[in-house]
């Protein structure tokens, strides 16, 4: 079940709440900057209307009080209200440093001091109604107050009053809930409300400081700074180091994404091209803007970070909203993810350019010391468990002992007594991690992390020393290693520093995989659509082919006449087709048919009508030749058969007599026929006499036409005129003055400086009939 992840947060008040997101039974409003009001309910309807009610009163009243108010929410809410509902509504003032608060029915609330007592206030009225009872506004001041909890349930209040001394923040109060229950809080274990106060007389400043400008050189000195003030508060030194790992994340991420105003997109994607590095370092050189910190030690022994940068802010309920063990997106938000995991408590400020992190120094292991942990439940849970490691020492009680707590960190554990034998194990086994020792017999370590960067630049080398002084410590830096761990180990901090280094790792991992699916799956794709589109153009070429053997032309054996043709789709399937069919010794049929579109519905219109006008034909007895107007009439109705209901046909069909010298013509939608006479040097257009051919009956026209002793034809679609650099005027042009088809193609190549004989956008399809002898150049 998903919960709510809300709170307010102030210098010195944190309000923070746990309640199911599907039935919240919290709310927290803040009506302006010193009052924020808060309501805990036993009833998800009723925490709405208190929400509505509150911002309608807010917008009716000037001053809010809560003797007015609850009249309000019991008009507001009138018919609505019942005797089951427990209500407890409260504000918590700023200004006046004190909390104020109604209990209708709900349980006790829990307090503690500022010297750690808990304390109850067990007063409340008897039931929140509809009618005007009387009741008591408690008011306690927050001098000496040091946290409040409320909750909905009376077993979350048992435990919060057993252990209330220890506990600060709502992640503590988790941790030790799941740890005694064993299940984490659900909708039938309640909800709960908890305030802490950061009063500004107890406290303690451990470092405070602003970087302008700030660079990874100003920033890395920071952290110097920074860990030696942690050092010299004497706090507990897996404490320190545990402060140090989240004020490196939280430090990096405000220059990353504040000053140099990064994106997490952009970080991802530099990540994934191996530029990041680069990029930082490039921006840093005219990097502006300004990074303050600082370091606070409270008396109730709670440590506070702060981190602000001088950015644009971000959105970022929805990052806390995410369990730090979630993996959305790799790279993604990782130091959010990680602070939030090490930390008691992370809350931002100023639209998110500031982050405040808590870290309580009470260790809750007394609390939960019953509640052993099996050795497999904590590999089970250990970032470790799929990540092996190479561990060389040469003392053997040293290295019996920690290859026993090791063992229970990871399933996969290389152990050597020498860096020469841990050599030769990193060769054979290519271990994730190596834990080293320093001084050891045959090879020291440093000599074998010298060796072992040789090979892999990358692999996390954790050298464990007794050593501090500086020249150990530059000889160990050159050798490449990455981490220092000082004698005596403590487990806490050994364990902190390898699953920091397991997290890279698994994410590294994890991102690797999912690039390789990635590609994998591009790869795939790739040839998929390889594959589709050799099989599609195989299959193009194929009827292409086929088209090419249902194309009728009898040019070569023609008699008194001559045709030229050229014929060039687009496409490997085409929408035009020509037919030129020798009816009898007399007459000839030549014809262009443009179907409508492109590809194949446009070629299958385009095969079915040669097919049919050529078996037509040439199933036809000789003596019964068909007229013209038989031909476009039969066709005409056999095609109309197979066109969709928006499909058209144009198509020009022209029949000669070449002893008559007559020609009927019939044309749909076409261009007009070009007629040149040769003696008198003129040209006519016997222009369309027909619609497009449609599914939607028609009158068929055919006229007539006499040609010139000498003549040149010219049919063709529109694939040749319909260009911008030569239209249908440059057409005519080129016609009158030309010999042949070849003369026509010179000039339109011209034109459109196209060197392939391609002309046009579109299929094109051209017959140039003559019957004078034609010399080609």
């Amino acid at each position: 079940m998903a919960f709510y992840y809300q709170y307010q947060y102030t210098d010195h008040f944190i309000l923070e709440y746990h309640t199911p997101e599907k039935a919240p039974c919290i709310s927290i409003e803040k009506i302006n900057d010193q009052l924020t009001f808060f309501a805990l309910s036993n009833d998800t309807h009723l925490s709405d209307l208190l929400l509505k009610s509150l911002r309608a009163y807010v917008t009716e009243h000037r001053f809010f009080t809560s003797y007015n108010f609850v009249p309000f929410l019991r008009e507001y809410a009138r018919g609505e209200l019942t005797l089951k509902h427990r209500l407890l509504l409260g504000v918590l003032d700023q200004g006046s440093q004190t909390l104020r608060f109604i209990n209708f029915g709900m349980y006790y609330v829990l307090f503690k001091d500022t010297d750690g007592r808990i304390f109850t206030a067990r007063d409340h009225e008897n039931t929140l109604s509809e009618q005007p009872t009387p009741f008591r506004v408690q008011v306690y001041p927050l001098n000496d107050i040091q946290s409040v909890f409320f909750a909905n349930n009376s077993r979350l209040l048992s435990m919060a009053e057993a252990n209330m001394a220890l506990l600060t923040t709502k992640k503590q109060f988790l941790y030790v809930h799941s740890a005694l229950e064993d299940v984490q809080p659900t909708a039938e274990t309640g909800s709960f409300l908890l305030i802490n106060h950061l009063p500004a007389g107890s406290v303690t400043i451990l470092s405070r400081e602003t970087v302008t400008q700030p660079n990874l050189d100003a920033l890395s000195n920071l952290e110097i700074r920074f860990e030696a003030s942690l050092a010299a508060s004497g706090l507990h030194e897996e404490l320190a180091d545990n402060a140090m790992l989240i004020f490196h994340e939280m430090l990096l991420n405000a220059f990353e994404h504040g000053v140099l105003r990064m994106t997490s997109e952009q970080k991802q994607e530099l990540i994934r091209s191996g530029q990041y590095e680069g990029f930082i370092i490039e921006q840093e050189k005219a990097c502006t803007g300004q990074i303050d910190i600082s370091c606070e030690l409270f008396a109730n022994r709670v440590l506070r970070i702060s981190i602000s940068d001088s950015g644009d802010g971000f959105e970022y309920e929805s990052y806390l909203r995410t369990k730090a063990t979630e993996t959305q997106s790799l790279f993604h938000n990782r130091g959010i993810k990680i602070t939030q995991e090490l930390s008691d408590g992370m809350y931002y400020s100023d639209q998110g350019r500031q982050v405040h992190l808590i870290l309580s120094l009470t260790s809750l292991s007394a609390i939960t010391q019953h509640r052993k942990t099996t050795p497999e439940e904590e590999l089970q849970n250990s970032p470790l468990r799929d990540v092996s490691i190479l561990y060389v020492e040469d003392d053997e009680l040293t290295r019996e002992l920690y290859v026993r707590l090791l063992k229970r960190m990871s399933k996969s554990l290389h152990v050597a007594e020498n860096g020469q034998e841990g050599l030769e194990l990193f060769h054979k086994f290519h271990p994730d991690i190596i834990l080293s020792d320093i001084q050891m017999p045959v090879m020291n370590g440093l000599d074998m992390a010298r060796e072992i960067r040789q090979h892999n630049r990358d692999i996390p080398i954790l050298l464990i020393t007794a050593f501090s002084d500086k020249d150990h410590i530059l000889s160990a830096i050159d050798a490449g290693v990455d981490r220092f761990i000082n004698k005596p180990v403590q487990l806490g901090k050994l364990r902190m520093h390898l699953e920091h280094y397991a997290r890279i790792i698994q994410m590294q991992q994890q991102l690797q995989k999912r690039l390789e699916e990635e590609q994998r799956h591009r790869e795939e794709e790739f040839f998929a659509l390889k594959d589709k589109s050799r099989r599609e153009e195989q299959q193009q070429k194929e009827a292409f082919a086929k088209e090419e053997l249902i194309i009728h032309n009898d040019a070569a054996t023609l008699e008194g006449i001559r045709a030229e043709v050229f014929y060039k789709p687009q496409d490997i399937l085409s929408g035009d087709i020509y037919g030129i069919f020798r009816i009898d010794e007399r007459r000839t049929l030549f014809y262009i048919i443009d179907s409508m579109g492109k590809g194949i519905g446009a070629s299958v219109t385009a095969i079915l009508s040669a097919s049919f006008i050529n078996q037509y034909l040439k199933t036809t007895p000789k003596a019964t030749a068909p007229s013209l107007q038989d031909i476009v009439t039969t066709y005409a109705d056999y095609i109309k058969s197979y066109l969709l209901d928006d499909e058209v046909i144009s198509l020009s069909m022209a029949c000669i007599d070449t002893q008559s010298l007559l020609m009927e013509y019939s044309s749909f939608g076409m261009y007009p026929i070009f007629i040149k006479d040769i003696d008198k040097d003129s040209l006519h257009e016997c222009r369309t006499n027909n619609l497009p051919l449609m599914i939607y009956s028609q009158d068929i026209r055919i006229d007539q036409f006499t040609l010139p002793r000498n003549f040149h034809i010219l049919i063709y679609s529109d694939g040749l005129c319909e260009n911008d650099d030569f239209s249908g005027t440059e057409l005519r042009r080129s016609f009158v003055k030309s010999h042949c088809l070849n003369d026509i193609l010179q000039d339109f190549f011209k034109a459109t400086n196209n060197q392939e004989p391609v002309p046009g956008s579109d299929d094109t399809s051209i017959l140039y009939i003559s019957n004078q002898s034609v010399a080609h150049p």
